[in-house]
């Protein structure tokens, strides 16, 4: 019975280690370089705060958000941590500018309301991210995003003239990727940005700016 009992012990540890170093092997089929591109849908929902115009007058705005394609590139490392986990680093840019949405600033006077309409876009959005992964196997890696991101928002208004003003605040996302074939692999993330206030960028407008992104992006890429 004693030797039953060992064997079995041995048996189990050496099952255990067995999956060990197979899980283990999952993690590390995916460390190292690597980069992707990929193209999808964004959108981009800006909001206003408080503020007065020309320090007398308190005002609103109203706005449209954006919708449009967006696409992006990546590169990072990914390393293998315990087990079927993982940890990577990215960095990811959206370059160029957004199409142009309206808003208007809505300026209560002693007279009435006015409203001085204008346009904004979005451009060069980045982000910088940890990533920890799960490896399903040494073909699947799902793995979450929390980082840094930044943008820059562009205003054009009739009253107050063109303007910019640099956006900043975290990001978090989840992505899976599948391997293709070799080291060429499909993925598909969903990607949240959270801008804090920035104040306003009209010298004639005291105030604060916010804004969330969404996007949902698709693409390939290759591990090294």
């Amino acid at each position: 019975m004693n030797k039953l009992k060992l064997l079995a012990a041995i048996t189990t540890t050496g099952l255990l280690g067995l999956a060990s170093q197979s899980a283990q092997a999952q993690a590390e089929a995916w460390q190292g370089p690597w980069v992707h591109a990929g193209v999808g849908v964004a959108t981009f929902i800006p909001g206003f705060s408080g503020g007065q115009y020309m320090g007398a007058y308190p005002y609103s705005g109203s706005k449209k958000d954006i919708n449009t394609a967006i696409a992006s590139i990546s590169a990072g490392y990914t390393l293998a941590i315990s087990g079927p986990w993982s940890l990577g680093l990215g960095a990811t840019i959206s370059h160029g500018t957004s199409p142009s949405a309206d808003y208007a600033v809505l300026i209560n006077t002693p007279r009435g309301t006015t409203s001085d309409p204008g346009t904004y876009n979005v451009a060069n959005i980045y982000s910088l991210t940890l990533q920890p992964g799960y490896a399903i196997d040494k073909e699947k890696l799902i793995y979450a995003k929390v980082g840094y991101t930044g943008a820059t928002a562009n205003t054009d208004s009739d009253s107050f003239g063109k303007a910019s003003a640099d956006l900043s605040g975290y990001a978090l996302g989840f992505c899976y990727k599948q391997v293709i074939s070799g080291g060429l692999y499909g993925y598909a993330e969903f990607n949240y940005a959270s801008y804090s206030n920035v104040t306003v960028p009209y010298s004639q407008l005291s105030g604060t700016i916010n804004a969330t992104g969404m996007d949902v992006m698709v693409g390939l890429g290759w591990r090294f």
